[in-house]
């Protein structure tokens, strides 16, 4: 449809355009993951000190504890 300079030009700006509209509609997914590794990392040391810790608490009965902090 466009001949000449119109052409490239039109292409660059609707890809321009595009750009920007998806940059701020797209959540900041760098720390989305952050947070997600943060949480899993968490989670993952809680369950290594139960491993660690189960036979004192299962001699002290503290599971309801243990479930308590695992489960925040």
């Amino acid at each position: 449809m466009y001949v000449g300079w119109q052409g490239p030009a039109a292409s660059f700006g609707w890809y321009f355009l595009s750009g920007v509209i998806i940059k701020f509609v797209s959540p900041a997914f760098g720390k989305l993951a952050a947070i997600e590794q943060s949480l899993e990392g968490d989670y993952r040391a809680g369950h290594s000190t139960l491993l660690n810790h189960s036979e004192q608490i299962a001699f002290y009965k503290g599971a309801d504890w243990e479930r308590d902090k695992i489960n925040e």
